[in-house]
């Protein structure tokens, strides 16, 4: 997952116009990702699980 979301660790510095693979998460899969702890933090406080689209319903608009 962290190739995907930094590219390898090893991988060498590419040179200029060098074929480079961008990472495939976007700015959304952060923010997904940060979501799902939140509500993760939000029912180990009040026990009952918490759905993501209560906490954040922006993320699900068009």
């Amino acid at each position: 997952m962290l190739d995907a979301l930094f590219g390898p660790v090893d991988a060498p510095r590419s040179a200029p116009g060098a074929h480079h693979c961008p990472p495939t998460a976007t700015e959304r899969d952060g923010a997904l990702a940060l979501a799902v702890a939140l509500a993760a933090d939000q029912a180990f406080e009040t026990e009952p699980p918490v759905a993501v689209r209560e906490l954040v319903p922006e993320l699900w608009r068009g």
